[in-house]
């Protein structure tokens, strides 16, 4: 899968190296069609750099749906800043990211389910370091996409 312009701009945005370009050796998933709706349903790619699923719905050429992806922490380039809140809570062995998608198949918006991940991140950590956390994730993350 890829080289993509929104794979590209998501391994920026995360410094997630392997979402430029993943091999995968397994797949799975249950596949149905009702009333003009194609479901693709408990879709697992698995890779030895990532762990894909997803839950999609294609109808008169549109895809929507839900995109979870994990991926070994070591993947993540040193320099990003997602790097530095995985250092902030203690690192993960693999770190799960949620994305939605919609939109032309060939070539979807995906966005980032940034909230998602923070609900992951605070029940690692202890209650007086969640508002750290939530400055610190403002001023590192948030506020740059504001300026965008």
């Amino acid at each position: 899968m890829g080289p993509s312009p929104v794979l590209e701009k998501l391994a920026d945005q995360t410094g997630v190296e392997p979402l430029r370009r993943l091999s995968f050796r397994t797949a799975t998933v249950d596949v149905g069609y009702a009333g003009g709706l194609w479901r693709a349903e408990r879709l697992k790619l698995l890779a030895e750099e990532a762990i894909l699923s997803a839950d999609l719905k294609f109808s008169r050429g549109r895809l929507a749906g839900s995109l979870s992806a994990r991926f070994p922490e070591e993947s993540i380039r040193d320099s990003s800043e997602f790097k530095w809140l995985l250092r902030f809570v203690g690192g993960m062995k693999w770190v799960d990211l949620d994305f939605d998608v919609a939109g032309d198949p060939r070539s979807p918006r995906v966005e980032w389910k940034a909230g998602e991940f923070k609900k992951k991140v605070e029940t690692r950590l202890a209650p007086w370091m969640r508002g750290i956390l939530a400055r610190e994730l403002e001023k590192r993350f948030f506020a740059a996409r504001k300026v965008e």
